[in-house]
């Protein structure tokens, strides 16, 4: 329906930013300073699939390109400004990072006109600042005739359309693709490039939670809570690193121009305890645990670095009608204590639990072994019990603000989930 497909083109639009390494045009010389095309450009209409937007509702807070002297321009989408470098030749406008141009457009007189927004097939019409004309884009707020190519989730299959497309353990890379100030690493250090791993883990209505961890790392680096649809998942609270993830921080949606489910997250790292200038600027790729990279590897694009390992692994894989363990879950059947501690009693066993974590003594323990082992037998509170993963909290007696986290998951493939993660909450 239209206003699923609106939201369809809206992720579009945030893709864009992560196709700046597909290009390959240069950069010609910059253009005289009386040149009249210097000045602001402003979206007008978006078209796309066919039906036009006014462009507001794709970019809540508009689009502009402000074309500079000396070759240099601002892209300000959604009130984000971006500094790079602009070209002329002949009405062919291109605008491009590092040498690599991600956005071409011909302007004739006071309109512009990308007609392939980072090979979406977006075409945004733009007009030179004092120019816009009126939109003749509709609005529409109920579609006449539902499009028969798009069909809402069937309520009588098992789980929600959201939880079929997300959940689960998916595998990719971070990759640290720009520095700022304090963050510039030395002349000669190595690309910062890591084997990442994502959990998603949704109800059906579309709240959960998101966790990604670095190989070989023992706590995560992202944890936030999350909401949205089998289109599109938004951050809601959490951290990246010691940095605070708000709402609509990430965007996640799965790339409508890549085969399988393709998953990009960029952003910039802003250092809290340093200034707006001190920082980096990264990106992460993901595909669904199991789903090879043939395109990666055809077109000879970035790949995990862990890659070719993950392949044999897949391949080592057990195949479940086949191959049957049959492990008993060792919580089975198990209740615990009841869970009375104070606020420096817990303070004591987190510090147990990090030093243990930190030695990688926690991998393969069982909920009931974490509790018996930290917890002098006491049952910990579920705090969320998932498909993939699960939360329990110990909260503090002489204040429940303040608790202990410990995370569980199947690593071993053998349905029994063990402890991953640890957390804490000491106001």
């Amino acid at each position: 329906m239209k206003l699923k497909r609106r939201s369809f083109v809206k992720l579009l639009a945030m893709i864009m930013a992560l196709l700046l390494f597909t290009a390959c045009a240069k950069d010609k010389k910059p253009p005289a300073s009386d040149d009249p095309n210097l000045g602001l450009w402003q979206a007008a209409v978006v078209e796309s699939f066919g039906e036009e937007f006014a462009a507001n509702e794709i970019f809540d807070s508009g689009f502009d390109i402000e074309l500079l002297q000396g070759g240099k321009c601002n892209i300000i989408a959604d009130g984000k400004k971006s500094t790079y470098d602009w070209s002329m030749e002949g009405d062919t406008l291109s605008i491009s990072q590092k040498g690599t141009a991600f956005v071409t457009a011909v302007i004739k007189g006071s309109q512009m006109v990308i007609d392939d927004y980072g090979l979406t097939g977006m075409k945004i019409t733009l007009y030179k600042e004092g120019s816009v004309p009126p939109t003749s884009a509709p609005v529409e707020t109920e579609p006449a005739d539902p499009d028969p190519g798009e069909t809402e989730p069937d309520s009588d299959e098992p789980g929600a359309a959201v939880q079929t497309v997300w959940n689960g353990d998916w595998y990719g890379f971070l990759w640290i693709t720009d520095y700022y100030g304090s963050w510039q690493p030395e002349a000669d250090a190595e690309e910062e490039f890591y084997d990442a791993f994502m959990t998603i883990d949704v109800d059906e209505a579309g709240n959960g939670q998101l966790s990604i961890s670095l190989l070989g790392a023992m706590e995560d680096i992202v944890v936030s809570t999350i909401r949205g649809d089998e289109y599109l998942l938004e951050t809601v609270e959490g951290y990246f690193l010691d940095a605070v993830l708000e709402a609509g921080d990430w965007w996640i949606g799965i790339s409508p121009i890549d085969e399988g489910k393709r998953v990009v997250i960029a952003d910039r790292y802003y250092d809290p305890e340093l200034t707006d200038e001190d920082g980096f600027e990264y990106m992460f790729a993901f595909r669904p645990w199991g789903e090879l990279w043939e395109a990666e590897e055809s077109d000879g694009d970035r790949l995990p670095p862990g890659y070719e390992t993950y392949k044999t692994e897949l391949a080592d894989e057990p195949d479940p009608t086949i191959d049957d363990p049959g492990i008993e879950d060792p919580n089975k059947g198990w209740v615990g204590k009841v869970a009375n501690f104070t606020n420096d009693e817990l303070q004591e066993i987190y510090t147990q639990l990090k030093n243990a974590y930190d030695q990688g003594d926690l991998r393969g323990m069982s909920y009931r072994e974490i509790c018996e082992t930290y917890f002098d037998g006491a049952a910990g509170e579920l705090d969320l019990e998932g498909e993939t993963v699960t939360f329990y909290v110990w909260r503090a007696s002489d204040n429940p603000s303040n608790y202990v986290q410990v995370t569980f998951q199947d690593y071993a493939g053998d349905g029994v989930r063990t402890a991953g993660g640890i957390g804490y909450n000491f106001e």
